[in-house]
């Protein structure tokens, strides 16, 4: 069993759901990004953890090689690619 726990803390993720002030989703926004930069490495584990049981089919390896990013600067296509995925 393989368990991960992102249990992000950071006061400017404090808002309420019906939010629209740009000002506090750009706040929101970066604070997703700075720890998706910190952990990027747990993202990337996560990610292969996911897809490992798929390994075997030729389709699906050869589609994940081309929809991975490549570069730190490219993480948040990480988490977009996770979330199609599931």
């Amino acid at each position: 069993m393989f368990l991960v726990s992102f249990l992000a803390v950071d006061e400017r993720c404090d808002m309420e759901l019906d939010e629209t002030d740009p000002t506090n989703w750009l706040k929101l926004e970066s604070a997703i990004e700075e720890y998706i930069q910190k952990n990027h490495q747990a993202f990337e584990n996560v990610c292969e953890r996911l897809v490992l049981p798929f390994h075997h089919e030729e389709k699906w390896s050869e589609n994940l090689r081309h929809k991975l990013p490549k570069t730190k600067e490219s993480l948040e296509g990480i988490v977009d690619y996770m979330l199609s995925v599931l």
